[in-house]
C-alpha cells in the first residue's frame, strides 16, 4: 500500500491519541537538542539542571507514546500504519491535526 493511504488510515480516531503523544514526544525532543546545541560543552550546576529537567520530560513523553500503542491494540495493518506515522516529522504530525 503506497504511504498515501497509510497517511489517510492514519487520520483514524484511533491514530489521534498516538500522533499527538508523538507530536509531544518530538516537540520534547527538539528543546533538548536546541537546548543542548547552545550549552557549553562544560555545563555549570544550573544548565545540567535544565538539561535534567529537558531530558525527563524526554523521556516521559516517549513513554507516553509507547502507552499508547498499547492502548491501541494495533492490528498488523495498523502497525505498518504506525510505521509512516512514526517516519514522519514533527510539522507533518500537526498538519494531520488540521
Amino acid at each position: 500500500m503506497p504511504p498515501g493511504d497509510q497517511i489517510a488510515k492514519a487520520k483514524a480516531p484511533k491514530f489521534r491519541p498516538i500522533i499527538k503523544a508523538l507530536v509531544a514526544e518530538r516537540k520534547s525532543s527538539r528543546l533538548m537538542r536546541e537546548f543542548r546545541a547552545t550549552a557549553p560543552r562544560n555545563m555549570d550546576g544550573e544548565q545540567q539542571k535544565k538539561y535534567e529537567e529537558l531530558f525527563a520530560i524526554s523521556t516521559e513523553a516517549a513513554g507516553k507514546v509507547a502507552v499508547e500503542i498499547k492502548k491501541a491494540n494495533l492490528t498488523p495493518e495498523e502497525m505498518k500504519t504506525w510505521a509512516v506515522i512514526d517516519a514522519l516529522d514533527e510539522s507533518q504530525l500537526e498538519a494531520m491535526f488540521e
